[in-house]
């Protein structure tokens, strides 16, 4: 499959999984996370109906998150952080100021948290991951050149490192991939694009996929650019969606992967 080449649309013109296991993501969760959400909730002066709405979740997810019954998804400490103006290494990390500042005030840059340890996919194929690392600053004009002006859409960009060799020499292992966990890119899977798949072994690669839409036995072919490695195809069940399988598709590592 062709690759684009375009100027880099990050910050700096240096940006610096395959294979990411499935882990336990309600053990150990860090009780100061969970008191940091509280602060802010608290902070906010809301109720609690008003903070969930805010950070578009229902109120028994916001009571889990602060009771440390589930551990919060990605999506949320994003919402959270822009929402709020709070910076991700101290909700996350405790370092820090609480308070967001410098060039993630600038209206230019538009910031995508960095998954650095391995990712998990949730009950419906939202990613998790254990360690928000940081966010890393692209031009804002390119986001919206990419996903469009949509705040929930863009909302929804992950970078996540890769760890395999399966996608080389397209993707190489150790490099950082932008991940689009958009609905619209897990519902219609893009004969021969790459996306994020989760396997059947519980593990989540990335892989170029293409629908098999047979009506009695359903399945994604999965193929890798390093031809070492197989196809496979993994059988979508039937109580089952293709988002269960699909956490996004593959936009940029570098240069923009059309």
């Amino acid at each position: 499959m062709k690759s684009e080449t375009t100027p880099d649309p990050s910050a700096s013109s240096v940006l610096g999984s395959e294979e990411v296991g499935m882990e336990d993501m309600e053990d150990n969760l860090p009780i100061e996370l969970t008191n940091r959400i509280g602060e802010i909730f608290r902070e906010s002066g809301l109720t609690q109906e008003k903070f969930a709405a805010k950070l578009g979740v229902n109120l028994s997810t916001l009571s889990n998150y602060l009771l440390r019954k589930r551990r919060p998804s990605v999506e949320f400490i994003v919402r959270l952080c822009n929402s709020f103006d709070v910076s991700p290494s101290w909700l996350l990390l405790g370092r820090g100021s609480a308070v967001s500042g410098g060039p993630g005030k600038d209206a230019r840059f538009f910031f995508v948290p960095v998954l650095e340890s391995r990712v998990t996919a949730g009950p419906e194929g939202e990613l998790l991951c254990e360690n928000v690392s940081d966010s890393y600053p692209f031009q804002h004009w390119w986001i919206e050149r990419l996903v469009g002006k949509d705040p929930h859409r863009q909302e929804s960009l992950r970078l996540v490192r890769i760890r395999g060799d399966s996608m080389t020499p397209t993707i190489n292992p150790g490099e950082m991939a932008l991940v689009d966990t958009g609905e619209a890119e897990r519902t219609k899977v893009r004969p021969g694009k790459i996306y994020l798949v989760r396997q059947p072994d519980g593990g989540v690669a990335v892989k170029r996929l293409v629908l098999n839409e047979n009506p009695t036995r359903p399945s994604l072919v999965c193929m890798s650019d390093n031809p070492s490695f197989q196809p496979f195809a993994i059988e979508i069940e039937a109580d089952k969606g293709v988002p269960y399988y699909v956490l996004g598709r593959i936009r940029w590592v570098g240069k923009e992967i059309d």
